[in-house]
């Protein structure tokens, strides 16, 4: 039996538009977002420093808080709220965590699949053993880079900025392609297997951004559809969204760091 309630996950009236236009709007956001990154950058003199991977990092505050605002305005519309998507109950946070590492465990070990088997597919075994592939895939427009040649100002406003991302980006993400757009479409298709698809391409498609390269971003692309994928089956089935947050939270934590890595790029 699901752990969650059911009369938490209201849907009525569901149809496909606005569930479908959630699964993928936020690749565009992310490109407007990085354009605007790029603009601020150039207007400061400090336009050497910008890459499409760091430029689409650094937007993703600014793409949550515009699918945080969408998605409470057609929560709304539904007579719904945030907290009903999301589920927190105190009583039962230390199961929910318990859940989420979990989830966490058995999340990465899907993406670990979908990173690894592009890339054992184009440098195979030796590409991975010796470290090739991975320099090919994620090095790209980095090794054409001297330095990100930000200001301390800058890079200080960039480091506080991108030390808020985990904690912003779990629970949107989630409350949008898991809680929002799968339940509604599942209510509108009556095809279980289409609502955890349509979400997970959308999912896996918006992290295309953030490779440097085109083998980069099919590894990324690949991994964050089986993520996206594994997480909608586990909704599906547990209809509770808080250890999925928790389990998206701790793995988005090290993203920062490799953010931040890329922001002090010597």
């Amino acid at each position: 039996m699901a752990e969650g309630t059911s009369a938490r996950i209201r849907t009525p009236g569901a149809t496909v538009g606005w569930p479908v236009v959630m699964a993928f709007v936020r690749l565009p956001l992310m490109l407007l977002g990085a354009a605007l990154v790029w603009g601020l950058l150039a207007a400061s003199g400090q336009a050497d420093g910008f890459h499409l991977p760091l430029g689409a990092s650094l937007a993703m505050n600014l793409v949550n808080i515009v699918c945080l605002l969408l998605l409470v305005h057609l929560l709304r519309r539904e007579q719904a709220r945030l907290r009903d998507l999301l589920g927190f109950d105190r009583a039962r946070i230390g199961r929910d965590l318990a859940w989420g590492l979990c989830w966490f465990v058995v999340l990465y070990a899907a993406f670990a699949i979908g990173f690894l088997a592009p890339l054992l597919l184009a440098g195979g075994p030796s590409g991975i053993a010796d470290g090739s592939v991975f320099e090919e895939a994620f090095v790209g427009v980095w090794a054409e880079m001297e330095s990100t040649a930000f200001g301390p100002f800058t890079l200080g406003l960039f480091t506080v900025w991108m030390a808020v991302f985990p904690f912003l980006n779990a629970p949107v993400e989630e409350l949008q392609y898991r809680a929002y757009v799968q339940p509604r479409l599942h209510a509108a298709t009556g095809r279980a297997w289409l609502a955890v698809a349509v979400p997970s391409i959308g999912f896996g498609l918006q992290h295309l951004l953030f490779a440097p390269s085109a083998l980069g971003a099919v590894a990324y692309a690949s991994a964050f559809l089986l993520w996206g994928g594994g997480a909608g089956l586990i909704y599906l089935r547990q209809r509770r969204l808080m250890p999925l947050v928790l389990a998206h939270l701790i793995t988005n934590i090290p993203v920062t760091f490799v953010a931040l890595a890329f922001l002090f790029w010597p």
